[in-house]
């Protein structure tokens, strides 16, 4: 869980209006040292549509890395950037050229790269109005005061991320749902499954990696620590957003599912021990049938049996 106090926003900046907030899930993890020193070294740079944009950044804390996205001439801040180490980026108040820039601008710097069918992005929306924060419709309605507060920004940030990192759980275990389904229907059908030990080890591998990056994830979407020292209204708007998003339902299905694969891949691989131990039973038998045949063939031949039928 992400911990200590973020940084406050700078004077003068605007968060008024509506605008977009999206989470990208690119890769499994940031290499939080390369990436903080890339961006502490690099100045305005060309961006696309012929603006030029810079990621003005602070500092790591813990699991998060805030930055300022500025447009130049002028210094005018478009919106914010945070960098979450377990893989997302996530960018408030950004047009989608400039989200694509920011994206550009960390790719050199992700560890386990996602390939396109896992990379997932979400789009939310948000809009300032005088009456209490609500989410509805994919939109986050926040009074200005509260729009202003990098706080609030980075709560409902953190929570839409979550919610990203948890939907390529959810894309990893359909798929591997539907890549064993086959399994049991044909343990079923036929009695047996046309599967070696060697691939049914790997496919038990595949899924034990999952189950630790899924408790990695648990751990994630754990209430972050500056919350407790935030004001109740934060919290109130955090936990909201985890509600709207369901993460608690959707963590609970993502590992009762994976507890399920686990238990059919454990199945399998007892029937295959079983099939395996019961051939080893009968290559045991013939051998002993043939070692009976010789002795009685030896005896045979000893008491002159076979002697004298040829003589």
């Amino acid at each position: 869980a992400a911990g200590g106090t973020p940084p406050a926003g700078p004077s003068g900046s605007t968060h008024a209006g509506t605008g977009r907030i999206t989470a990208s899930c690119l890769c499994e993890a940031f290499d939080k040292a390369r990436l903080l020193e890339k961006l502490s070294q690099q100045g305005p740079r060309a961006g696309l549509k012929g603006s030029t944009l810079e990621l003005q950044t602070r500092s790591w804390c813990h699991d998060y890395l805030h930055a300022l996205c500025l447009d130049w001439p002028g210094g005018r801040q478009l919106g914010d950037v945070f960098v979450f180490s377990w893989g997302l980026v996530c960018c408030w108040g950004l047009m989608p050229h400039q989200e694509a820039w920011v994206r550009d601008m960390v790719r050199d710097c992700q560890l386990d790269i996602l390939p396109p069918a896992e990379a997932e992005t979400d789009e939310f929306h948000y809009r300032c109005e005088v009456q209490a924060p609500f989410v509805s419709n994919d939109t986050v309605t926040l009074p200005i005061e509260m729009a202003q507060n990098l706080k609030m920004r980075l709560g409902i940030c953190m929570a839409i991320a979550q919610s990203t990192k948890l939907s390529v759980f959810e894309t990893r275990c359909k798929q591997f749902i539907i890549k064993t389904m086959p399994l049991p229907r044909k343990l079923a059908e036929e009695g047996r499954v046309h599967m070696s030990q060697k691939n049914l080890s790997k496919l038990t591998g595949q899924l034990y990696i999952e189950k630790i990056r899924m408790n990695h994830l648990c751990l994630a979407l754990d209430t972050p620590d500056f919350f407790w020292d935030a004001p109740d209204s934060l919290q109130a708007l955090y936990k909201r957003m985890c509600e709207y998003l369901e993460m608690e339902m959707r963590a609970e299905v993502v590992n009762r599912r994976m507890s399920d694969l686990q238990d059919m891949l454990d199945m399998l691989r007892d029937h295959n021990n079983t099939k395996h131990s019961s051939r080893l039973e009968w290559v045991v038998i013939i051998l002993i049938l043939v070692e009976v045949i010789l002795g009685v063939a030896e005896l045979a031949g000893f008491l002159g049996w076979f002697g004298s039928r040829w003589n």
